[in-house]
């Protein structure tokens, strides 16, 4: 070799390029590797799908619940009847 500084620099910059890859691919491989443990997307669609349900069903018994609560209230609020006693 001729000691050319441009390709020697060249020759650093590939190195340094391959190097980069190296890390990626090998993080890529981490990072599949840690996916395979996960859930999958159709198990946590199902989640999610009874979750609302079971929001929707909370809101509805709170609907009927709200109207009973105030009739309630309403009611203990009406002072209570004197009842004489016959003693």
């Amino acid at each position: 070799m001729s000691g050319d500084p441009a390709a020697a620099c060249q020759n650093q910059k590939l190195d340094h390029l391959l190097v980069v890859t190296e890390k990626q691919m090998s993080s890529y491989e981490n990072i599949e590797k840690e996916l395979t443990s996960k859930c999958d997307v159709s198990d946590l669609d199902g989640v999610d799908t009874r979750v609302k349900d079971l929001e929707e069903k909370l809101l509805k018994y709170d609907a009927k619940l709200e109207p009973r609560l105030a009739s309630l209230d309403m009611a203990l609020q009406r002072p209570l009847p004197q009842h004489t006693s016959s003693a």
